[in-house]
Protein backbone atom coordinates (compact mmCIF):
# COMPACT_ATOMS: atom_id res chain seq x y z
CA UNK A 1 0.00 0.00 0.00
CA UNK A 2 1.19 3.24 -1.07
CA UNK A 3 1.36 5.93 1.77
CA UNK A 4 -1.31 8.56 1.02
CA UNK A 5 -1.46 12.41 1.70
CA UNK A 6 -4.44 12.48 3.98
CA UNK A 7 -7.45 14.58 1.93
CA UNK A 8 -7.51 18.14 3.34
CA UNK A 9 -10.12 19.44 5.83
CA UNK A 10 -11.29 23.23 4.94
CA UNK A 11 -14.03 25.41 5.71
CA UNK A 12 -13.35 26.67 2.21
CA UNK A 13 -13.04 26.13 -1.62
CA UNK A 14 -9.75 26.10 -2.70
CA UNK A 15 -7.64 27.30 -6.34
CA UNK A 16 -3.86 27.50 -6.04
CA UNK A 17 -2.05 29.54 -8.62
CA UNK A 18 1.57 27.98 -8.71
CA UNK A 19 4.60 30.24 -9.90
CA UNK A 20 7.43 28.07 -9.98
CA UNK A 21 11.02 28.97 -9.32
CA UNK A 22 12.45 27.26 -12.02
CA UNK A 23 13.61 29.22 -15.45
CA UNK A 24 13.07 26.70 -18.31
CA UNK A 25 15.94 26.13 -21.20
CA UNK A 26 15.68 28.28 -24.18
CA UNK A 27 12.55 28.36 -26.39
CA UNK A 28 9.67 30.49 -27.70
CA UNK A 29 8.02 29.72 -23.68
CA UNK A 30 10.99 30.82 -22.01
CA UNK A 31 10.08 32.16 -18.53
CA UNK A 32 12.19 35.29 -18.42
CA UNK A 33 13.01 36.83 -21.32
CA UNK A 34 15.41 40.08 -21.87
CA UNK A 35 14.01 41.55 -25.23
CA UNK A 36 16.13 44.45 -24.92
CA UNK A 37 19.99 45.69 -24.48
CA UNK A 38 18.87 47.62 -21.68
CA UNK A 39 17.07 46.00 -17.50
CA UNK A 40 14.28 48.28 -18.21
CA UNK A 41 13.37 46.52 -21.14
CA UNK A 42 12.74 43.10 -19.99
CA UNK A 43 9.58 40.94 -20.75
CA UNK A 44 9.71 38.42 -18.17
CA UNK A 45 6.77 35.13 -19.03
CA UNK A 46 6.10 33.37 -15.94
CA UNK A 47 3.62 30.74 -15.80
CA UNK A 48 0.95 29.84 -13.43
CA UNK A 49 -0.01 26.22 -13.07
CA UNK A 50 -3.39 26.42 -11.62
CA UNK A 51 -5.17 23.53 -9.27
CA UNK A 52 -8.10 22.97 -7.69
CA UNK A 53 -11.03 20.91 -5.98
CA UNK A 54 -13.69 21.95 -7.61
CA UNK A 55 -15.32 22.97 -11.15
CA UNK A 56 -14.03 25.99 -12.46
CA UNK A 57 -16.32 28.19 -14.67
CA UNK A 58 -13.43 29.19 -16.90
CA UNK A 59 -11.33 27.63 -20.17
CA UNK A 60 -7.83 27.43 -19.14
CA UNK A 61 -4.59 26.84 -21.05
CA UNK A 62 -3.84 23.04 -21.90
CA UNK A 63 -1.55 21.34 -18.71
CA UNK A 64 1.07 20.35 -21.42
CA UNK A 65 4.77 21.46 -21.34
CA UNK A 66 6.93 21.47 -24.52
CA UNK A 67 9.52 20.35 -21.69
CA UNK A 68 8.66 16.80 -20.21
CA UNK A 69 11.41 16.60 -17.74
CA UNK A 70 9.81 20.05 -15.97
CA UNK A 71 6.27 19.04 -15.74
CA UNK A 72 5.03 20.18 -12.80
CA UNK A 73 3.37 18.71 -9.62
CA UNK A 74 -0.06 16.69 -10.24
CA UNK A 75 -1.44 17.87 -6.89
CA UNK A 76 -0.51 20.78 -4.77
CA UNK A 77 -2.15 20.32 -1.12
CA UNK A 78 -4.53 17.34 -1.85
CA UNK A 79 -5.68 19.98 -5.26
CA UNK A 80 -5.25 18.83 -8.78
CA UNK A 81 -3.88 20.30 -11.77
CA UNK A 82 -6.48 21.65 -13.92
CA UNK A 83 -4.88 23.77 -16.06
CA UNK A 84 -1.89 26.63 -17.52
CA UNK A 85 -1.89 30.28 -17.24
CA UNK A 86 1.06 33.07 -17.90
CA UNK A 87 1.48 35.88 -16.36
CA UNK A 88 3.52 38.54 -18.76
CA UNK A 89 5.67 41.57 -17.12
CA UNK A 90 6.87 43.92 -19.33
CA UNK A 91 9.01 45.34 -16.49
CA UNK A 92 9.52 49.65 -18.56
CA UNK A 93 6.27 50.13 -18.14
CA UNK A 94 6.24 49.37 -14.57
CA UNK A 95 6.68 52.22 -12.41
CA UNK A 96 9.79 51.43 -10.33
CA UNK A 97 9.79 50.38 -6.56
CA UNK A 98 10.55 53.71 -5.38
CA UNK A 99 7.37 55.73 -7.49
CA UNK A 100 5.71 52.92 -6.46
CA UNK A 101 6.01 53.45 -2.65
CA UNK A 102 5.78 56.71 -2.60
CA UNK A 103 2.21 56.53 -4.76
CA UNK A 104 0.73 55.14 -1.84
CA UNK A 105 2.26 57.69 0.67
CA UNK A 106 0.30 60.34 -0.98
CA UNK A 107 -2.47 58.45 -0.85
CA UNK A 108 -3.09 58.64 -4.70
CA UNK A 109 -4.33 56.96 -7.21
CA UNK A 110 -1.76 54.27 -8.32
CA UNK A 111 -1.94 53.18 -12.29
CA UNK A 112 -0.30 49.92 -11.07
CA UNK A 113 -3.90 48.36 -11.35
CA UNK A 114 -4.68 48.66 -15.23
CA UNK A 115 -0.82 47.46 -15.82
CA UNK A 116 -1.12 44.48 -13.52
CA UNK A 117 -4.44 43.16 -14.83
CA UNK A 118 -3.31 43.60 -18.46
CA UNK A 119 -0.33 41.67 -17.69
CA UNK A 120 -2.57 38.49 -16.54
CA UNK A 121 -3.79 36.12 -19.49
CA UNK A 122 -7.28 36.04 -20.01
CA UNK A 123 -8.04 32.70 -18.32
CA UNK A 124 -6.88 33.83 -15.15
CA UNK A 125 -8.45 37.24 -15.27
CA UNK A 126 -12.10 35.52 -15.78
CA UNK A 127 -11.33 33.29 -13.26
CA UNK A 128 -11.01 36.40 -10.99
CA UNK A 129 -13.72 38.57 -12.72
CA UNK A 130 -16.03 35.07 -12.32
CA UNK A 131 -15.25 33.09 -8.92
CA UNK A 132 -17.24 30.28 -8.77
CA UNK A 133 -20.41 30.44 -6.95
CA UNK A 134 -21.38 28.05 -4.43
CA UNK A 135 -22.35 28.15 -0.25
CA UNK A 136 -18.79 27.98 0.54
CA UNK A 137 -16.38 30.88 0.39
CA UNK A 138 -13.62 30.51 -2.11
CA UNK A 139 -9.55 30.71 -1.25
CA UNK A 140 -7.18 31.72 -4.22
CA UNK A 141 -3.66 30.65 -2.90
CA UNK A 142 -1.07 32.82 -4.77
CA UNK A 143 2.21 29.88 -4.47
CA UNK A 144 5.02 31.81 -5.58
CA UNK A 145 8.44 30.65 -6.23
CA UNK A 146 9.83 33.92 -8.11
CA UNK A 147 11.37 36.00 -5.67
CA UNK A 148 11.09 39.14 -7.83
CA UNK A 149 7.60 38.77 -7.86
CA UNK A 150 6.76 39.22 -3.76
CA UNK A 151 7.40 42.93 -2.77
CA UNK A 152 4.39 44.13 -4.92
CA UNK A 153 1.24 43.92 -3.11
CA UNK A 154 -0.68 42.47 -6.51
CA UNK A 155 -3.72 41.13 -4.67
CA UNK A 156 -5.17 44.47 -3.73
CA UNK A 157 -4.92 45.55 -7.31
CA UNK A 158 -5.83 42.43 -8.35
CA UNK A 159 -9.19 42.63 -6.54
CA UNK A 160 -9.79 46.08 -7.49
CA UNK A 161 -11.60 48.36 -6.00
CA UNK A 162 -13.87 46.35 -4.02
CA UNK A 163 -13.75 42.61 -2.84
CA UNK A 164 -15.81 40.05 -4.12
CA UNK A 165 -18.21 38.71 -1.21
CA UNK A 166 -16.41 35.50 0.38
CA UNK A 167 -13.87 35.57 -1.74
CA UNK A 168 -10.21 35.26 0.08
CA UNK A 169 -6.77 36.25 -1.77
CA UNK A 170 -3.75 34.65 0.73
CA UNK A 171 -0.08 34.11 0.02
CA UNK A 172 1.65 30.55 0.45
CA UNK A 173 1.79 27.03 -0.13
CA UNK A 174 -1.75 24.77 1.32
CA UNK A 175 -0.03 22.17 3.10
CA UNK A 176 -2.07 19.53 5.71
CA UNK A 177 -4.33 20.91 7.97
CA UNK A 178 -3.83 21.71 11.35
CA UNK A 179 -6.53 21.95 14.26
CA UNK A 180 -7.75 24.91 15.57
CA UNK A 181 -6.69 25.24 19.28
CA UNK A 182 -9.50 25.88 21.96
CA UNK A 183 -10.46 29.11 23.97
CA UNK A 184 -12.54 28.77 27.12
CA UNK A 185 -16.19 30.29 25.90
CA UNK A 186 -15.41 33.43 27.19
CA UNK A 187 -11.82 33.99 26.80
CA UNK A 188 -10.77 37.45 25.18
CA UNK A 189 -8.02 36.88 22.60
CA UNK A 190 -4.11 38.42 23.78
CA UNK A 191 -2.43 39.99 21.72
CA UNK A 192 0.93 41.04 22.45
CA UNK A 193 2.47 44.11 20.79
CA UNK A 194 6.22 44.61 20.88
CA UNK A 195 7.14 48.62 19.61
CA UNK A 196 9.37 49.34 22.63
CA UNK A 197 10.16 52.52 21.72
CA UNK A 198 6.65 53.30 20.18
CA UNK A 199 7.75 54.25 16.72
CA UNK A 200 4.76 53.31 15.23
CA UNK A 201 2.17 56.01 13.65
CA UNK A 202 -0.02 57.23 16.53
CA UNK A 203 -3.15 56.25 14.66
CA UNK A 204 -2.01 52.87 15.66
CA UNK A 205 -1.32 53.08 18.80
CA UNK A 206 -5.02 54.91 19.22
CA UNK A 207 -6.40 51.42 17.17
CA UNK A 208 -5.10 49.05 19.27
CA UNK A 209 -5.76 50.44 22.61
CA UNK A 210 -9.40 50.71 21.76
CA UNK A 211 -9.89 47.33 20.53
CA UNK A 212 -12.93 46.22 22.87
CA UNK A 213 -13.46 43.47 25.20
CA UNK A 214 -12.76 40.35 22.73
CA UNK A 215 -9.09 41.69 22.33
CA UNK A 216 -6.80 41.87 25.42
CA UNK A 217 -3.52 43.84 24.38
CA UNK A 218 -0.66 43.05 26.61
CA UNK A 219 2.33 45.70 25.44
CA UNK A 220 5.82 44.45 25.75
CA UNK A 221 7.97 46.49 27.22
CA UNK A 222 11.06 44.53 26.78
CA UNK A 223 13.61 46.10 24.88
CA UNK A 224 15.50 43.22 23.70
CA UNK A 225 13.29 41.07 20.81
CA UNK A 226 13.72 37.86 22.14
CA UNK A 227 13.71 38.95 25.95
CA UNK A 228 10.01 40.54 24.35
CA UNK A 229 8.58 37.34 22.62
CA UNK A 230 9.68 35.08 24.81
CA UNK A 231 7.53 36.82 27.51
CA UNK A 232 4.33 36.77 25.36
CA UNK A 233 4.74 32.58 24.34
CA UNK A 234 4.98 32.67 27.82
CA UNK A 235 2.18 34.14 28.59
CA UNK A 236 0.01 32.09 26.09
CA UNK A 237 -0.63 34.91 23.65
CA UNK A 238 -2.61 34.45 20.78
CA UNK A 239 -1.63 36.78 18.17
CA UNK A 240 1.20 38.98 18.19
CA UNK A 241 2.00 42.53 16.66
CA UNK A 242 5.60 43.56 15.53
CA UNK A 243 6.57 47.18 14.78
CA UNK A 244 9.85 46.95 13.29
CA UNK A 245 12.27 48.36 10.66
CA UNK A 246 13.65 46.06 7.78
CA UNK A 247 16.78 45.46 5.18
CA UNK A 248 17.12 42.92 3.08
CA UNK A 249 20.88 43.11 3.51
CA UNK A 250 21.75 40.16 0.78
CA UNK A 251 18.95 40.40 -1.71
CA UNK A 252 17.00 37.27 -0.17
CA UNK A 253 16.48 37.12 3.47
CA UNK A 254 14.68 39.82 5.27
CA UNK A 255 15.70 40.78 8.58
CA UNK A 256 13.45 42.80 11.32
CA UNK A 257 15.52 45.39 12.51
CA UNK A 258 14.95 47.65 15.83
CA UNK A 259 16.27 50.42 18.15
CA UNK A 260 19.84 49.81 19.39
CA UNK A 261 21.11 47.17 17.02
CA UNK A 262 19.14 44.32 17.38
CA UNK A 263 17.77 42.02 14.62
CA UNK A 264 15.36 38.87 14.23
CA UNK A 265 15.56 36.95 11.00
CA UNK A 266 12.50 34.29 10.07
CA UNK A 267 14.62 31.45 11.43
CA UNK A 268 14.77 32.77 14.51
CA UNK A 269 11.05 34.03 14.69
CA UNK A 270 10.15 30.42 13.96
CA UNK A 271 12.19 29.09 16.98
CA UNK A 272 10.86 31.83 19.37
CA UNK A 273 7.10 30.58 18.03
CA UNK A 274 6.95 27.35 17.60
CA UNK A 275 4.90 25.09 19.86
CA UNK A 276 3.22 28.16 21.04
CA UNK A 277 -0.38 29.72 20.85
CA UNK A 278 0.53 32.32 18.91
CA UNK A 279 -1.15 31.52 15.57
CA UNK A 280 -1.37 35.12 13.75
CA UNK A 281 2.00 37.26 13.74
CA UNK A 282 1.02 41.01 12.48
CA UNK A 283 4.02 43.38 10.51
CA UNK A 284 3.73 46.69 10.39
CA UNK A 285 6.25 49.84 9.85
CA UNK A 286 7.52 52.51 12.34
CA UNK A 287 5.95 55.83 11.77
CA UNK A 288 9.75 57.22 9.76
CA UNK A 289 11.62 53.99 8.21
CA UNK A 290 15.06 54.04 7.61
CA UNK A 291 15.87 54.56 3.92
CA UNK A 292 18.70 52.80 1.84
CA UNK A 293 21.15 56.06 1.13
CA UNK A 294 18.00 58.67 0.63
CA UNK A 295 16.31 56.06 -1.49
CA UNK A 296 13.01 54.40 -0.82
CA UNK A 297 12.37 52.40 2.80
CA UNK A 298 13.55 48.80 3.00
CA UNK A 299 11.16 48.01 5.46
CA UNK A 300 8.27 46.68 3.46
CA UNK A 301 10.85 44.94 1.02
CA UNK A 302 11.53 42.87 4.45
CA UNK A 303 8.33 42.06 5.37
CA UNK A 304 7.51 40.07 2.18
CA UNK A 305 11.03 37.76 2.55
CA UNK A 306 10.16 37.72 6.11
CA UNK A 307 6.74 36.31 5.65
CA UNK A 308 7.65 33.90 3.18
CA UNK A 309 10.26 31.97 4.99
CA UNK A 310 8.15 31.35 8.34
CA UNK A 311 7.09 28.18 6.46
CA UNK A 312 6.25 26.58 9.64
CA UNK A 313 5.14 29.46 11.32
CA UNK A 314 2.25 31.30 12.41
CA UNK A 315 -0.33 32.72 9.63
CA UNK A 316 1.37 36.41 9.11
CA UNK A 317 -0.19 39.96 8.10
CA UNK A 318 2.11 41.61 6.08
CA UNK A 319 2.01 45.29 5.29
CA UNK A 320 4.06 45.71 1.49
CA UNK A 321 3.74 49.55 1.11
CA UNK A 322 2.57 52.55 3.66
CA UNK A 323 -1.10 52.61 4.74
CA UNK A 324 -2.65 56.30 4.06
CA UNK A 325 -3.40 57.55 7.48
CA UNK A 326 -6.96 57.57 6.64
CA UNK A 327 -7.12 53.69 6.32
CA UNK A 328 -4.05 52.36 9.17
CA UNK A 329 -6.43 52.77 12.26
CA UNK A 330 -9.80 51.60 10.49
CA UNK A 331 -8.14 48.27 8.93
CA UNK A 332 -6.43 47.40 12.01
CA UNK A 333 -9.23 47.94 14.63
CA UNK A 334 -11.36 45.94 12.17
CA UNK A 335 -8.98 43.39 11.34
CA UNK A 336 -8.68 42.53 15.35
CA UNK A 337 -12.24 43.10 16.37
CA UNK A 338 -13.66 41.08 13.67
CA UNK A 339 -10.76 38.19 14.21
CA UNK A 340 -12.18 38.04 18.03
CA UNK A 341 -15.47 37.58 16.34
CA UNK A 342 -15.02 35.02 13.83
CA UNK A 343 -11.56 33.55 15.17
CA UNK A 344 -10.94 33.04 11.41
CA UNK A 345 -8.10 35.90 10.10
CA UNK A 346 -9.34 35.07 6.43
CA UNK A 347 -12.56 35.76 7.70
CA UNK A 348 -11.35 39.22 9.37
CA UNK A 349 -9.15 40.19 6.58
CA UNK A 350 -11.80 40.20 4.21
CA UNK A 351 -13.50 42.25 6.44
CA UNK A 352 -10.96 44.67 6.68
CA UNK A 353 -10.16 45.04 3.23
CA UNK A 354 -13.36 45.80 1.61
CA UNK A 355 -11.39 48.16 -0.69
CA UNK A 356 -8.19 46.11 -1.60
CA UNK A 357 -6.78 49.02 -3.38
CA UNK A 358 -6.54 51.35 -0.42
CA UNK A 359 -4.62 48.89 1.97
CA UNK A 360 -2.21 47.29 0.35
CA UNK A 361 -1.31 44.05 3.32
CA UNK A 362 -1.26 40.39 2.29
CA UNK A 363 -2.17 37.98 3.61
CA UNK A 364 0.26 34.85 4.19
CA UNK A 365 -1.60 31.92 5.27
CA UNK A 366 -0.56 28.56 7.48
CA UNK A 367 -3.65 27.34 8.93
CA UNK A 368 -6.06 26.06 5.99
CA UNK A 369 -8.78 24.90 8.05
CA UNK A 370 -11.00 28.12 8.29
CA UNK A 371 -10.43 29.18 11.85
CA UNK A 372 -7.44 29.14 14.45
CA UNK A 373 -9.49 28.73 17.15
CA UNK A 374 -12.54 26.68 18.56
CA UNK A 375 -14.54 27.92 21.97
CA UNK A 376 -14.69 24.96 23.98
CA UNK A 377 -18.19 24.43 24.05
CA UNK A 378 -18.33 24.13 20.20
CA UNK A 379 -15.39 21.04 20.31
CA UNK A 380 -16.91 17.67 19.30
CA UNK A 381 -16.28 15.16 21.96
CA UNK A 382 -13.12 13.51 20.32
CA UNK A 383 -9.60 13.88 21.56
CA UNK A 384 -7.70 17.01 19.86
CA UNK A 385 -4.68 15.18 18.43
CA UNK A 386 -5.18 12.13 19.64
CA UNK A 387 -3.41 8.84 18.74
CA UNK A 388 -2.83 5.24 20.14
CA UNK A 389 -1.00 5.71 23.33
CA UNK A 390 -1.48 9.25 24.50
CA UNK A 391 -3.93 11.95 23.59
CA UNK A 392 -2.93 15.05 24.09
CA UNK A 393 -4.14 17.77 26.79
CA UNK A 394 -5.36 21.49 26.28
CA UNK A 395 -2.77 23.03 27.59
CA UNK A 396 -0.57 20.98 25.23
CA UNK A 397 -2.50 21.64 22.10
CA UNK A 398 -0.41 24.18 20.44
CA UNK A 399 2.58 22.39 20.68
CA UNK A 400 0.56 18.84 18.84
CA UNK A 401 -0.40 21.09 16.55
CA UNK A 402 3.43 22.18 15.78
CA UNK A 403 4.20 18.26 15.64
CA UNK A 404 1.65 17.62 13.00
CA UNK A 405 3.22 19.99 10.75
CA UNK A 406 6.49 18.34 10.93
CA UNK A 407 4.99 14.98 10.65
CA UNK A 408 2.72 16.14 7.61
CA UNK A 409 5.85 16.94 6.00
CA UNK A 410 7.26 13.57 6.80
CA UNK A 411 4.48 11.24 5.18
CA UNK A 412 4.31 13.75 1.95
CA UNK A 413 8.23 13.04 1.68
CA UNK A 414 7.21 9.19 1.83
CA UNK A 415 4.85 9.90 -0.43
CA UNK A 416 7.05 11.40 -2.96
CA UNK A 417 9.90 8.92 -2.33
CA UNK A 418 7.53 5.63 -3.03
CA UNK A 419 6.37 7.24 -6.35
CA UNK A 420 10.16 7.62 -7.42
CA UNK A 421 11.40 4.45 -5.97
CA UNK A 422 8.58 1.90 -5.90
CA UNK A 423 11.21 -0.88 -4.58
CA UNK A 424 11.09 1.35 -1.33
CA UNK A 425 7.42 0.46 -0.73
CA UNK A 426 7.27 -2.70 1.56
CA UNK A 427 10.15 -1.19 3.64
CA UNK A 428 8.74 1.88 3.90
CA UNK A 429 5.47 0.61 5.04
CA UNK A 430 6.62 -1.65 7.53
CA UNK A 431 7.85 0.97 9.35
CA UNK A 432 5.89 1.59 12.70
CA UNK A 433 7.04 5.08 12.87
CA UNK A 434 5.07 5.55 9.76
CA UNK A 435 2.17 3.69 10.92
CA UNK A 436 1.62 5.32 13.63
CA UNK A 437 1.91 8.46 12.04
CA UNK A 438 -0.94 7.68 9.75
CA UNK A 439 -3.15 6.51 12.41
CA UNK A 440 -2.71 9.99 14.40
CA UNK A 441 -3.32 11.90 10.65
CA UNK A 442 -6.52 9.25 10.43
CA UNK A 443 -7.44 10.73 13.74
CA UNK A 444 -6.76 14.17 13.02
CA UNK A 445 -8.90 14.24 9.90
CA UNK A 446 -11.81 12.45 11.54
CA UNK A 447 -11.86 15.41 14.13
CA UNK A 448 -11.50 18.24 11.78
CA UNK A 449 -14.28 16.91 9.93
CA UNK A 450 -16.34 16.90 13.10
CA UNK A 451 -15.64 20.10 14.04
CA UNK A 452 -16.67 21.29 10.15
CA UNK A 453 -20.03 19.63 10.44
CA UNK A 454 -19.95 21.25 14.22
CA UNK A 455 -19.98 24.80 13.18
CA UNK A 456 -21.81 24.62 9.89
CA UNK A 457 -24.93 23.30 13.03
CA UNK A 458 -26.99 26.12 14.39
Amino acid sequence: MIARIHRPVSAYDEIVLHVPAEVPPGGPRQQCTCTGPDEDDRISVYTFWIYANIPLPVQLGAVGTPDPSRKPPQHIGGLSLVGREELTVRWKEYPDYAEYLQSFREDTKVHFDQLLFDSLSDGIKQLLLSPVKGERPLRIWWSNEALELDDIAWEPFVFGQSRARRLSGVRGRPRGTLPPLPLLPEQPLRLAIFDPTRLAPRALHEALDGLGPGVKPIWLEEKEPRVALSRAVRAGCEGLHIVADGSVPYGVEGLLEFPGGATLSPTELISLLRGSRITLLSLSEPEEPLRCFGGPPTVFRSFARVARELDDGPTTVAQLAPIPPSELSRFWSTLYRRFAESLDVEDAFMHATPCPQRVPVVLYLRHRFGRQFVRLDRMPEIDLVSSPDAAAQLNGAAEGSAALAVTGKLLNAVVALEQRYPALKRALNSKLLLTHERERQNTLTSYLEALLAREKSP
